[in-house]
């Protein structure tokens, strides 16, 4: 069971991860004072729309892989695919909680047992928000993802009719959308409350309940909903893919809806935009050829794409989630986007290769 390369994917990676940085180190406040620009641009490039680029790149990676394998051998290895994706997404994560741990230690940075504990077992994004810590706030994604690693296999071995767990994923995909919208315009996440001994606790000023698989897992469910479609209808696809001039700019445009949809929706922007990013993943898996392939592929922005990783992990230590409160050198600009960039550079020549390649025996 092999995938080709698939040209112009690397430089999506880049492009989510360079999102992420920017936005941690605090671009937002040089923004001029702007509704048009701080809620509607700001949605364009922020760090969640560069989360959600990558959730449906790996939603739709990770299904062609399934699929491709259980059209191969008629069934999906769950023990080799999960050995596959701790090899691939353990190992830097290791290294960063074993740094942060020290530092937590000699009292250097904030405390968070609690959080280093949920984000070992990739449930961080269920973490109380006490112990959202800046060196950890980006681990709420990793640990979605790999909720999501985990469910999605065995969804796809336990449901044999694609259309069944098509319509399925359109449903939740459906609730994540309606969950996003309704808690959107209101200071805390969730309206849900329980009553304990008298008191109302509303579960939102102790959890950010956005970061919870659901409704966090839309973006993915929508790349895995297109790549299974694509699976299922191939000659269709490549030809509607192939020869329509009007898929790109229909992509551009659920990217670009921020801009002009209004605020009151906002819940409706990720969706919008993964929905963009899904049918471009699409169009340039069948015009491979294409002269905007090739610009994607220029060398600098396919090497930021592969240590992207990398950088995701490692800039929790040295950029964190935004500026504030940063007391390390290591964490002070420019020193700190440097020493992420240097580290995950590192973390790919000398360590995530290695382990890539002791991957294969598992395929």
């Amino acid at each position: 069971m092999s995938i080709k390369y698939i040209k112009g994917f690397d430089a999506l990676r880049a492009i989510s991860i360079l999102f992420v940085l920017q936005a941690h180190l605090g671009t937002f406040h040089l923004l001029p004072n702007s509704t048009f620009l701080r809620e509607g641009v700001w949605h364009l490039i922020s760090g969640s729309t560069g989360v959600n680029i990558f959730f449906v790149l790996s939603g739709f990676l990770i299904t062609r892989i399934l699929l491709n394998e259980r059209r191969e051998y008629g069934t999906i290895n769950l023990r080799n695919f999960y050995i596959r994706r701790l090899l691939r997404l353990t190992p830097p994560v290791i290294i960063l909680l074993l740094v942060l741990f020290s530092l937590m230690i000699t009292g250097l940075i904030k405390e968070s047992y609690l959080g280093l504990a949920m984000a070992s077992t990739y449930t961080f994004n269920y973490a109380p928000l006490h112990d959202m810590t800046p060196e950890l706030g980006h681990m709420w994604s990793l640990s979605v993802e790999e909720q999501y690693y985990f469910l999605w296999p065995i969804a796809l071995l336990a449901i044999k009719k694609h259309k069944t767990i098509l319509a399925l994923s359109a449903i939740l995909i459906f609730v994540c959308i309606l969950y996003m919208q309704y808690i959107g315009h209101i200071p805390i996440i969730d309206t849900h409350s329980i009553s304990i001994k008298g008191y109302n606790i509303i579960l939102g000023k102790f959890f950010n309940t956005r970061h919870w698989l659901i409704p966090a897992i839309g973006p993915i469910l929508i790349g895995s909903s297109i790549s299974m479609l694509i699976h299922y209808n191939q000659e269709r696809a490549n030809k509607l893919f192939s020869t329509n001039k009007l898929i790109t700019p229909i992509a551009l445009l659920l990217f670009l809806s921020p801009l002009f949809l209004p605020l009151s929706i906002a819940g409706f922007f990720a969706p919008t935009q993964s929905l963009g990013v899904a049918l471009f993943l699409t169009w340039i898996l069948f015009n491979q050829t294409n002269a905007i392939c090739n610009i994607l592929e220029l060398p600098l922005l396919r090497y930021i794409g592969r240590i992207s990783y990398g950088l995701y992990v490692y800039h929790g230590l040295f950029v964190r989630t935004g500026p504030e409160g940063a007391t390390l050198t290591i964490q002070q600009f420019p020193i700190n986007i440097i020493l992420t960039f240097i580290t995950a550079i590192l973390s790919y020549e000398l360590m995530e290769q290695k382990v890539l390649r002791y991957k294969q025996q598992f395929k």
